[in-house]
């Protein structure tokens, strides 16, 4: 499926250390002939070489290594763009140009499907979470087809099924789950938000038989009782980084993607999940090495919760596919299911959403160069 995706400069198989990929030990991925029906997507915004190195080093001097580097890698080359425009062609395998969510604008504009729709649209399930704001630009591209990622209050709309600006591309029922911060964009200025035409999203997502947490007792309860469907808004803007996180008011980004398998797994037919560790660049930017190095380790605690949650019901990821990339270094590293096999690249992953994993006659990728 990956065709005509210019970026993409080449792939390879190797292991990632120190932000240098190494061939040497890593053993290749033998083929796999069943059909993968889970793919756990996790994104580092902002993760780049040095940002992962830092981690690594970090993790040493307390006694562990990282789960992505016991990982199978694929690594791309690529010149770096605005979130949403980078991630946009992962989500669809099409060029895409900046500040725009997942549309092609102008006359003739014409929306690319992305993983999420055209996981809805096989039956499978789906859910998105992030430790930024659900509306912002690497999750829109999973859901919204919108030609400005700064109108956050749109983008908000896009979640509700069946109200106005809704994205039929959902489907009727819309996400499965999502999880993560961004309540302003959820909530009237009457009520302390931004939205001026006085819509409170959350009740109107719960009248749709959506589960609406808000604190972190809200998110235990779903132990006792894993609702149909949720929607979970920790903080107003951006959920807190890790180095700061109070673990009795969030819960970390491996709870939830943790807890999000389990809800996503009750689909017979598989699901997709996108889990995006969204301030890793921003710290950066700000100049604080070590709590962006403290966000790559929760992100990969999150990895080794996710690959310790398929291994439980999926031994030896016969059917689950789990790829890490890091945008600021376009770098894909991924395990389990055939998808790391054959040096097929970004191709694999498209086709576990078109339901072509494992199929004798799946046409064999055609990345461009």
């Amino acid at each position: 499926m990956l065709r005509g995706v210019a970026w993409l400069a080449a792939v390879c198989l190797a292991g990632c250390a120190g932000g240098v990929a190494r061939t040497d030990e890593v053993a290749p991925a033998k083929p796999n002939a069943a059909e993968a029906t889970r793919l756990v997507l996790l994104v580092g915004t902002g993760l780049d070489a040095k940002t992962l190195a830092a981690a690594r080093a970090a993790a040493g001097r307390e006694g562990r290594t990282l789960a992505i580097d016991s990982m199978p890698a694929r690594t791309a080359i690529a010149p770096e763009a605005d979130r949403a425009a980078m991630f946009l062609p992962l989500m669809s395998a099409v060029p895409h140009a900046g500040a725009v969510a997942a549309m092609e604008c102008g006359a003739g504009a014409s929306v690319p499907p992305n993983f999420v729709a055209r996981a809805r649209s096989r039956g499978l399930a789906a859910g998105i979470i992030t430790t930024a704001r659900l509306t912002g630009a690497v999750l829109a591209s999973t859901y919204a087809p919108a030609c400005a990622t700064d109108d956050e209050n749109a983008l908000a709309a896009m979640l509700v099924p069946g109200g106005p600006g809704y994205n039929p591309a959902l489907g009727p029922e819309g996400l499965d789950l999502a999880l993560g911060g961004g309540r302003l964009f959820f909530l009237p200025s009457a009520l302390g938000g931004k939205r001026e035409d006085g819509r409170r999203l959350l009740d109107e997502l719960a009248t749709r038989d959506f589960r609406i947490i808000e604190n972190i007792a809200g998110f235990r309860a779903l132990d006792a009782a894993l609702p149909r469907r949720v929607f979970g808004l920790f903080a107003w803007d951006s959920v807190s980084d890790e180095a700061d996180r109070d673990a009795s008011a969030e819960p970390s980004l491996a709870q939830m993607t943790v807890k999000a398998m389990a809800l996503l797994a009750r689909n017979a037919r598989g699901f997709f999940l996108l889990v995006e560790s969204g301030q890793i660049g921003a710290l950066r930017r700000e100049g604080d090495g070590f709590r962006a190095a403290v966000e790559a380790i929760a992100l990969d605690d999150a990895l080794r919760g996710a690959r310790a949650a398929a291994e439980s019901d999926d031994p030896g990821l016969t059917h689950t596919l789990i790829l890490l990339v890091g945008d600021d270094f376009a770098a894909a590293l991924g395990a389990g299911a055939d998808a790391l096999a054959n040096a097929r690249g970004w191709d694999a992953v498209h086709r576990v959403i078109d339901g072509e994993m494992g199929r004798s006659d799946a046409p064999a990728a055609k990345n461009a160069r």
